[in-house]
């Protein structure tokens, strides 16, 4: 679901995995440890659990819409993340955007602030 609110002092801790038997688990093509996919601003939020996901994987964000005033601050990302491709495309020709923060960043044009984040974690994927 695309968020347009203000998302901030948010963590998580939680593993999102691709496994359709577990608990968390992720084959969608948006996945992000605090949003899959959003318009609002994002600061002060952290993600410490291992994500995995489709074409847009990111350890904050899956993919980031920057328009007009929706900054994106001061977060952190210390879990693994992985992205493995739209599973409706063949293995050769899948594509994932992924990133420590955001999978990917869309916009209009417009350079918004994009300052204050740090990534320790492991990053991988299938045609990234």
């Amino acid at each position: 679901m695309l968020s347009d609110g203000d998302i901030q002092n948010c963590s998580n801790y939680a593993d999102i995995i691709c496994d359709p038997d577990a608990k968390i688990s992720s084959t969608a093509e948006f996945t992000g440890g605090i949003a899959g996919e959003s318009l609002g601003r994002i600061s002060y939020s952290t993600n410490n659990g291992a994500i995995c996901g489709g074409k847009y994987v990111g350890g904050i964000v899956g993919q980031k819409q920057m328009f007009f005033l929706n900054h994106m601050f001061y977060c952190g990302n210390g879990g693994e993340i992985y992205g493995f491709g739209s599973p409706d495309i063949d293995e050769m020709h899948r594509q994932s955007y992924i990133g420590g923060i955001v999978g990917n960043i869309k916009g209009n044009g417009f350079e918004r602030p994009i300052r204050g984040f740090t990534n320790i974690g492991h990053i991988s994927g299938h045609n990234y």
